[in-house]
Order: structure tokens, then sequence, then C-alpha cells
């Protein structure tokens, strides 16, 4: 918060401090610490929406293209199960975009993955950062995405503080 809000990822399981100067060492990030989860698994995290993000969003339901995508439903329908609400009001509020009913959501699971990065397995490593703050998800789709993901939803920190965590390199 003292310099230029540059961006730093800290390892919780290593609690040395990386950083993150643009969208590829971002990215770097994202091989370099994620966890493979299961699609069952990772549906009991909650998925987040960030407006701060720039995005594109063709159908105006709230969630971008990309992380519609991701998510399976349709970025060009505001309503993929066509129950009556958008696919952007269904996550924000745990429901099944694609269906009835609401998603497996696990607040114990999802608290335990809480500051990590991980990788759905099933479904050709899509990335996800699990926000320490909401304790949602949200989609690394590339390099960009994933850079506005950690300069938007980190926690500020002195350059006091900063200085006392240990610099780490990526391999």
């Amino acid at each position: 918060v003292e310099e230029d809000g540059e961006a730093w990822y800290v390892d919780p399981a290593t609690y040395k401090k990386y950083y993150l100067k643009d969208g590829n060492s971002a990215y770097t990030a994202l091989g370099a610490f994620g966890l493979g989860i299961k699609n069952s698994d990772l549906a009991k995290i909650p998925g987040g929406v960030e407006t701060r993000f720039q995005l594109q969003d063709s159908d105006s339901d709230g969630l971008d293209d990309k992380i519609e995508t991701a998510l399976g439903t349709d970025p060009k329908n505001p309503d993929t199960d066509g129950d009556g609400y958008s696919d952007g009001d269904e996550v924000k509020k745990g429901y099944d975009p694609l269906g009835s009913g609401t998603l497996p959501l696990n607040t114990a699971f999802a608290n335990k993955l809480k500051g990590k990065i991980v990788l759905q397995v099933e479904n050709g490593g899509q990335a996800w950062y699990v926000n320490p703050v909401d304790g949602k998800r949200y989609y690394m789709a590339d390099g960009e995405l994933a850079y506005q993901i950690m300069r938007f939803l980190s926690l500020g920190i002195t350059n006091t503080d900063l200085r006392q965590i240990p610099v780490g390199e990526f391999r």
C-alpha cells in the first residue's frame, strides 16, 4: 500500500512471497502453486464475481464470457437453464446456473483452500483462486485475468511488514 500497488503472492504452504509484476508472472504462479481438484470438489466452493475486473459480458448477465465458458453456461444467453434467473444471479446466490436447485456448497471445505490456487484437473486444468477473504473461487482464464484477480482481491500490507516475509523464486 505504500508503493505503487505492487502485487505479491504469499504461498500459504511456505510463507514465501512471489512478485507478480504482470500477467505473465501471475500465470506462472498458477503452475507453481496450483493444487489439483476434481469437478465435484470444485463445485463445493462458491463462485465469485468481481465487478472491478475488466471483462467482456456478451449477454449482460453479470458473468464474464470466459467464466461462463469455464462454468459451462452460454455466454450469449443470460439464462442458460431457462428458469427465469440470470446465470450471474444464480452463481452469486449459490444456485445451479445449469439446472434446478442449489450447488453442493461446503463452507468448511472452501475454508481449507482459502488463499490457494486450484487446478480443475477434469476440465483441462482450469485455474481458480480461492479468495481468503470471502472463501469464493475466481476463475483465472489467462495471465491478464490472473493478474487482475491478484491485484483486486489482494490484502494491503505495509513495506515494513512485507519485508518480514522471505522472497521465493519461481522454478
